[in-house]
């Protein structure tokens, strides 16, 4: 009898721990569930807002969650991946991309996240210009990257011998020049 109990305690205790992951698991992915459809239906609202917003400024919206597939190389092999922009505005004979943030901290150009997304869309999309819409404080901020050329420290070493060679080959010359008139 003893033998019995202490069976079916183990094996309830197994089969509620299971259940107790299971259950766990099932709650984590509903809540996760609920996270994401709170921050779509937030982003919704912030793109239907930001259309008004741009329209009210002269803005003509020529498309919305504009799609452009674009590729890369890694190790010279093509991978192609596809890049989605909320707006694609023009005014004054300018097109522009318009980025719709409604998050606190993606609201934030320099937002490592935010910033990188909307340098992307500088980089592929045929622009002249690049907003990005705080629909959380209705704010247009216009983003323009401004980037420093680096120059390659070997350009200055090759730089640096060339004028090396040269001023030589000048001071050859010069005293080459110079001792001919003196010792003739």
């Amino acid at each position: 009898m003893l033998k019995i109990n202490l069976i079916y305690f183990i094996l309830t205790a197994v089969s509620s721990f299971i259940l107790g992951i299971f259950l766990s698991y099932k709650l984590y992915k509903f809540i996760k569930n609920k996270k994401i459809k709170k921050r779509f239906i937030k982003s919704k609202f912030g793109e239907f807002e930001a259309k008004s917003f741009l329209q009210n400024l002269g803005f003509t919206i020529i498309a919305e969650q504009v799609s452009l597939i674009s590729n890369m190389l890694v190790d010279n092999k093509k991978y192609n991946y596809e890049v989605i922009a909320d707006f694609l505005v023009k005014r004054k004979n300018e097109k522009a991309i318009v980025e719709v943030k409604t998050g606190k901290e993606a609201i934030n150009p320099l937002n490592i996240n935010t910033r990188r997304q909307i340098l992307e869309y500088m980089l592929l999309y045929n622009i002249n210009k690049l907003y990005l819409f705080d629909a959380q404080n209705k704010k247009l901020q216009e983003i323009k990257f401004l980037f420093n050329k680096v120059i390659n420290s070997k350009y200055f070493i090759l730089i640096g011998i060339i004028i090396g060679i040269l001023i030589s080959f000048i001071s050859i010359l010069f005293f080459k020049f110079f001792f001919k008139i003196f010792l003739s």
